[in-house]
């Protein structure tokens, strides 16, 4: 699938994936892939004794991780996304446990041209929720999208 030129976005235009369950078996794959080692998401007795939370919970960059690859999906960047050029504004706003489902909406915000003859800045405001509609991650991205020739 192409991806969408930078002259393709429209401010105001919306992608929503679908849905994501997240296992302890995914939580467990990104520890040891990070080399994250916290009692809050290892130690069960943490977890019941300094916390309020009845199952895991999970980093916020194991959600944000997956929100990326859920709008991956969209095709919108797929062969003409050049770069991601930063995160603004990032907020973890609720925690994630464990048999929770999340989804990405992502809407454009912005696009600026650049004086590259190969691409211009695309904007896009994020929210993930979940399956309750809680939202947890806000968060604005740019990205360096590649022009038409």
């Amino acid at each position: 699938m192409d991806g969408k030129y930078y002259e393709d976005f429209t401010v105001g235009e919306t992608y929503t994936s679908s849905w994501r369950y997240i296992s302890e078996s995914d939580l467990r794959q990104f520890l040891a892939l990070t080399g994250l080692q916290e009692p809050l998401f290892e130690s069960r007795q943490f977890l019941e004794s300094e916390t309020d939370h009845e199952t895991w919970i999970v980093p916020g960059y194991l959600t944000l991780s997956y929100s990326l690859g859920l709008f991956s999906r969209s095709g919108w960047i797929e062969g003409t996304g050049l770069a991601m050029l930063g995160a603004d504004s990032l907020e973890f706003t609720n925690p994630v446990s464990v048999g929770d489902e999340i989804r990405t909406h992502v809407e454009v915000a912005d696009t600026s041209p650049t004086s590259s003859d190969r691409g211009g800045v695309v904007v896009l405001d994020w929210i993930v929720l979940t399956h309750d509609d809680d939202v947890v991650i806000e968060m604005t991205s740019s990205h360096f999208i590649k022009k038409r020739e």
